[in-house]
């Protein structure tokens, strides 16, 4: 008979940062709140624009004659000061508060939950969506089972804000299947090899390289520089 079960543990191997970012991960991919992802995603986007135009290689500084320093109102400053903005205006739409929820004991042993949750009155509060529950003509979706699948937008802000303090926040992103990933490489621009392979074919600089590289073999067997 067949052996149905193998012997050889099968290891997934764990990139750094990873298992941190996987709630967030899980819930950029199935939550049901759309609206609510654009906004998280959209603080995500600020910031990495604000990090990038303050990392360009331009003087900010003029030192004067008492040899005191100004900032130079530059184009880039501008720019910086421009995404600063736009990434304070969209963290002003969040007003949480700390919560505690006191769960029932269970064998001597209290349980409790730390979180945070809209203020009552505010935007997040009248407009955010919370995570749909099991009821009549609604069933308990596998997903929510997963790190991250009963997230709500607060949770996945906080998540955000805590990916941005450990710096692997840039670690996440999107492919243009839609689906978001964990970045394991510096390079990786796909969520799978699938992905990959379908950027080939349709992106048209990488349909030129390839149709160069295609002739340049061509001519290089054809005067039998290569077998």
């Amino acid at each position: 008979m067949p052996k149905t079960d193998s012997r050889i543990r099968k290891n997934t191997r764990q990139y750094h940062g990873q298992t941190d970012a996987e709630s967030l991960v899980n819930w950029l991919n199935v939550t049901e709140d759309r609206v609510g992802r654009a906004r998280v995603m959209g603080i995500v986007e600020a910031f990495l624009m604000a990090l990038y135009q303050e990392s360009a290689p331009e003087p900010d500084n003029s030192t004067l004659g008492d040899g005191t320093h100004r900032r130079l109102t530059t184009a880039r400053r501008k720019l910086v000061e421009a995404a600063t903005r736009k990434l304070d205006r969209l963290l002003a739409y969040y007003k949480v508060i700390p919560s505690i929820m006191i769960l029932s004991a269970q064998k001597g042993r209290v349980q409790y939950f730390v979180s945070w949750r809209p203020a009552p009155g505010s935007k997040v509060a009248l407009h955010g969506r919370t995570v749909p529950r099991p009821g009549p003509g609604r069933e308990w979706k596998k997903h929510y089972e997963i790190p991250g699948g009963q997230m709500g937008e607060i949770g996945a802000l906080f998540n955000v804000l805590e990916l941005i303090k450990t710096g692997l926040i840039y670690k996440v992103s999107g492919c243009r299947c839609g689906i978001f990933y964990f970045k394991k490489f510096a390079h990786q621009r796909f969520c799978s090899q699938k992905c990959k392979l379908a950027e080939f074919r349709t992106n048209d600089v990488v349909r030129e390289k390839r149709n160069e590289y295609a002739r340049k073999l061509y001519h290089l067997h054809k005067t039998g520089k290569v077998k």
